[in-house]
């Protein structure tokens, strides 16, 4: 199931079949779910109403949230890590894996916001190297297991996703390997 806050469920499956991922056929045969909506639609609560409802009628395995981020208009940080974390409690008692997006320039504000919440946390980001642009993935966080610290080249083609080698660094400072 895809909760999705910021495109039509018509603007996803193009969006993503340019990339060589086709959803339609999960869509049409009933595995995957795509409800989409304005968060200024409803209020913080009608939205995990919303949730709660998906979850008695459709028994998903896999929930996808995009973006958490709109839900910044709806109310103050402490109300949206509120309803986060009875979304997350919702989420883990019934045994789904869950897949939250966040839109951010920094990481600060979410970082702070929902890190307690999270127990792995994979971040895409900007990139520059030798003045071209491009995008690093890493592991920010995963609670109780190991995992790389390496920041790997992320490239979104017509075939998919490839993730590269090692993205060097020009600044150690801002290295998030340490």
């Amino acid at each position: 199931m895809l909760l999705a806050f910021e495109e039509s469920p018509s603007q996803i499956t193009r969006n993503l079949r340019s990339v060589g991922l086709d959803l339609q056929p999960a869509i049409d045969a009933g595995t995957l779910v795509v409800d989409a909506g304005r968060p200024a639609q409803f209020g913080l609560e009608s939205h995990l109403l919303r949730l709660y409802q998906h979850m008695e009628e459709l028994q998903p395995t896999v929930v996808v949230i995009d973006p958490i981020t709109d839900f910044k208009s709806q109310g103050s940080s402490l109300d949206i890590k509120a309803m986060l974390m009875r979304m997350v409690d919702l989420l883990k008692r019934r045994g789904v894996t869950a897949l939250f997006t966040s839109i951010s320039i920094d990481g600060a504000d979410e970082e702070t916001a929902v890190s307690s919440l999270i127990d792995t946390w994979i971040q895409l980001r900007a990139t520059e190297v030798d003045g071209r642009r491009g995008h690093g993935l890493y592991v920010l966080k995963a609670r109780g297991m190991a995992h790389s610290h390496d920041v790997r080249a992320l490239t979104i083609t017509d075939h998919g996703v490839e993730l590269g080698g090692l993205v060097p660094h020009a600044d150690p400072e801002e290295d998030p390997r340490g």
